[in-house]
């Protein structure tokens, strides 16, 4: 079915029934469109996940791109789910959250690469929607800043790092051992 435009609030089983090649996140039931990524952004997601998968080659972690991510309220099912996202890099431990389609419940860790069109999203609406879910580590990376910033759960809420620069390393609290190195992330 195409995208439907009547409905005040959409769930995961209106989404996953639309026939679109538009790319779309559900924020609070609302289906919001989002860009194609460019190619500094996909360069960035491709460095991040390199050094990610290398990591991880020989643990039961496993990190994923545009896999649609929902997050449910307590009790709520997967198709009632009205928050859906597609980060663009997710490290999920628990392989039972996973089906051949989506994540269901809070990842591990969340990577966003910011752009002009969805850095406000990601920096609020999406801070926010993680935070509340459980997501352990949420990292903002700014291509267009050349910044990385780490937000880490501690007793139910994010608190955020110092902003780091290109050539400062930035180890995860969740993944102990990673360290992502900045000195090429930004290179295009």
């Amino acid at each position: 079915m195409p995208l439907p435009i009547s409905k005040q609030t959409y769930t995961y089983a209106d989404y996953a029934a639309w026939d679109t090649d538009e790319r779309y996140e559900l924020f609070a039931g609302q289906p919001v469109m989002q860009a194609r990524p460019s190619i500094l952004h996909q360069s960035v997601q491709a460095a991040i996940l390199f050094q990610l998968m290398q990591f991880l080659s020989d643990k039961p972690c496993r990190a994923l791109t545009e896999i649609e991510v929902l997050l449910p309220e307590a009790g709520q099912k997967a198709d009632d789910v009205t928050n859906v996202f597609v980060p663009d890099i997710v490290v999920i431990c628990n392989p039972d959250q996973l089906t051949d389609q989506h994540c269901l419940g809070a990842p591990d860790v969340v990577f966003e690469i910011l752009s002009p069109s969805t850095a406000r999203a990601d920096r609020f609406v999406k801070l926010n929607a993680y935070q509340r879910a459980g997501v352990r580590e949420y990292w903002l990376v700014s291509p267009l800043e050349q910044t990385v910033q780490v937000f880490s759960l501690t007793d139910g809420l994010f608190t955020p790092s110092d902003i780091f620069m290109p050539g400062q390393p930035i180890s995860s609290s969740v993944l102990p051992g990673f360290v992502l190195t900045t000195d090429t992330l930004f290179t295009p």
